[in-house]
């Protein structure tokens, strides 16, 4: 059987953001697995799937579905590190509280017969003790990828502490509608499970007033939180957006202790931004021939590179980057090179080319030595910092 997963746009039409979504995961979840256990510092995988589906289908094999995606992928690992003589288990779990979505997730896992997957019906916060023996010493990539806001950070929080990483579906544009046009008590207390309890609302303020736009402020005290919650070194995130419009639909937070996931995260993100402005394109594109009821003869080129808007995030979040490395070495002398990746890659639009090129280029500028051969090029992650800055 073929395990490579290829995504077809055409099954996504109308949801072009779950196209984006999956694109990352299916990405994401092979690099995570390939590099933890390649190495052999680890030999079993486990996977959690807390709100799994598989819904709103637009193929009748269920390959667009985070399950399916997921189980091919892990096979496909699991195959290819055979090949190079690492022998490793993987396991996986799929929880779904609705009974007639979950018939469909039982008959899709039954297609995986050597998976090692588990499912379960049920509201996954009634089973989080469960999903903790199921990961057990294996390292984990946790998916969160609710209907609407139903995360709770409290609940989830002896799943965060394991050995391990995970992504969760922030829904930005849902709770930013909630959050700042209902302002009964009611609603708000709402939302004290997905900020991971009281407080929230004020450290939203106290961002606002320290000059965070809305949306940073809402997504930086979430990442605040989940930091928090799971004792994790890194929390970043990825921005989906609306296909018809330019505003946020989402945002894929990412939490690790390890800068080489940052590293990884951030690998898949920049293949993400590509696909993303072409299914944008195109469901733009579609949407006007439907407005004005007539095929465009002469259609604008689908855009190649990043959009101006792109373009500005990315150099505005460089820039943070660079202060960021400045602080860096400011605190710390001596250091390796991973750890200014980590710092620097923890900035969403940082990719791991503009990492190393902004510590070249600080070396330029006299902020700091690197211990390079003299016919050396490349920054290697155990290449030695030396700052020149005094704190």
């Amino acid at each position: 059987e073929d395990w490579s997963v290829m995504l077809d746009p055409s099954w996504y039409q109308g949801r072009e953001q779950t196209f984006v979504k999956h694109f990352f995961l299916e990405r994401y979840l092979e690099r995570v697995a390939y590099v933890t256990l390649a190495g052999g510092a680890w030999s079993e995988f486990a996977y959690v799937d807390a709100f799994s589906g598989p819904w709103r289908s637009g193929d009748e094999n269920f390959r667009d579905t985070s399950v399916f995606i997921a189980l091919t992928k892990l096979e496909a690992v699991r195959q290819g590190l055979q090949k190079a003589g690492r022998d490793v288990t993987f396991r996986a779990l799929f929880v779904e509280r609705d009974q007639s979505t979950f018939q469909d997730l039982q008959r899709l896992v039954a297609r995986f017969p050597n998976s090692g997957a588990i499912t379960i019906c049920g509201e996954f916060q009634d089973h989080v003790e469960e999903a903790c023996r199921f990961i057990g010493n294996a390292f984990s990539l946790i998916f969160v990828d609710p209907i609407g806001w139903d995360v709770d950070l409290p609940l989830l929080r002896p799943l965060l502490r394991l050995r391990g990483e995970v992504i969760i579906n922030f829904m930005y544009d849902a709770i930013n509608r909630h959050v700042l046009e209902n302002p009964q008590g009611s609603v708000q207390s709402s939302f004290e499970p997905t900020f991971g309890g009281p407080g929230w609302s004020s450290e939203i303020q106290e961002r606002r007033s320290a000059g965070d736009d809305r949306e940073a402020a809402i997504l930086g005290v979430f990442c605040d939180r989940l930091r928090a919650a799971g004792d994790f070194e890194y929390v970043t995130s990825t921005r989906i957006m609306k296909p018809l419009a330019d505003r946020t639909y989402f945002y894929l937070v990412y939490a690790t202790r390890h800068w080489k996931g940052v590293e990884e995260f951030r690998s898949v993100e920049e293949k993400a931004l590509e696909v993303q402005e072409k299914v944008r394109f195109d469901a733009k594109f579609d949407a006007r021939e439907e407005r004005l009821g007539m095929r465009d003869l002469f259609p604008g080129e689908r855009p190649t590179g990043q959009s101006a808007a792109l373009h500005e995030r990315r150099a505005r979040n460089l820039a943070v980057a660079r202060r960021r490395l400045r602080e860096l070495l400011t605190k710390k002398h001596r250091l390796a090179a991973s750890e200014a990746f980590g710092c620097m890659l923890e900035q969403p639009l940082v990719f791991p080319s503009d990492a190393r090129t902004l510590l070249l280029e600080a070396r330029g500028e006299g902020w700091l030595t690197l211990d390079l051969g003299p016919r050396e090029r490349t920054v290697k992650p155990e290449t030695t910092v030396t700052s020149l800055i005094s704190s």
